[in-house]
């Protein structure tokens, strides 16, 4: 099932929700309800086995979510179902809060935000020793966000521009190429290239809401490695100190018959 997350639970349903409960208030987290399903069952003459919900959030997050995209009022606040099986097994099952920016058609903003409350919840769960296992489905894979740039030289190949997972986003080499165009371009020395290698990457960063400060590692390809003084002088311009760290490695051979390529990492 799209979204939901079920876990077995080390404790009985209402010792599981009383756990969470506590911890959610000792980090201040808002409880907007806690509802006894068996209770409400047994006051219309029906018996259900111990089944408890849990409502609580963050005001402020959610209505972060809300302004990006106002459907996600319907499966906001959060929730957390705790009951007993036929076995005597105790279970918990939520919404992972990930599954809301598929769902709701999220901004990269929000993605990430749902992102972040996703694993902070599980750690909340495993921080309290109420998880034993996940067995409805594994935890979801990252969030991956693709970054592209029209002010950047289109992809070449079966590749993005650059990607971003969590807060940090993984940029593709970039060549000395006319963002217009996406030709080599026509000055061919190296400061030439090592220039326009970096404006692209830069433009790739701004199409993420970063810059170049937000570099924390490069990767320099170089077809002949005497360049690397010069192409060090126009490189150092770029990059305040502490510099990122860095490789720089001498390659047969270049696309496009470029002289350099530049990779990097950047962190927001």
């Amino acid at each position: 099932m799209d979204g939901l997350v079920k876990t077995r639970s080390a404790y009985p349903p209402s010792e599981t929700l009383d756990r969470l409960e506590a911890e959610l208030r000792r980090r201040r987290t808002t409880i907007f309800a806690r509802i006894d399903h068996a209770k409400g069952a047994a006051g219309v003459g029906l018996e259900l086995r111990p089944t408890e919900l849990l409502i609580f959030g963050n005001p402020q997050a959610g209505t972060r979510l809300m302004l990006a995209e106002q459907t996600t009022g319907i499966d906001l606040p959060l929730k957390v179902l705790a009951w007993l099986d036929a076995a005597g097994d105790s279970w918990l099952a939520y919404n992972d809060p990930s599954w809301l920016a598929a769902r709701h058609a999220l901004d990269a903003d929000a993605k990430h935000a749902t992102a972040m409350m996703s694993e902070a919840l599980r750690a909340l769960l495993l921080c309290i020793g109420i998880v034993v296992a996940c067995v409805a489905c594994a935890p979801p894979p990252p969030v991956r966000q693709v970054i592209t740039s029209p002010q950047a030289p289109a992809a070449l190949g079966a590749y993005s521009q650059g990607i971003r997972v969590g807060n940090t986003t993984y940029l593709s080499g970039q060549l000395p190429l006319d963002p217009d165009t996406g030709a080599l371009i026509a000055n061919p020395s190296i400061e030439a290239q090592t220039r326009r290698a970096i404006e692209n990457l830069r433009a790739v960063l701004s199409a993420d809401q970063m810059t170049l400060d937000n570099v924390v590692s490069t990767q320099v390809f170089v077809t002949d490695i005497s360049d690397a003084p010069r192409m060090n002088a126009v490189y150092a311009t770029y990059f305040a100190e502490p510099a990122p760290a860095r490789a720089v490695v001498q390659v047969a051979g270049l696309a496009r018959n470029a002289r350099i390529e530049i990779s990097a990492i950047a962190v927001k």
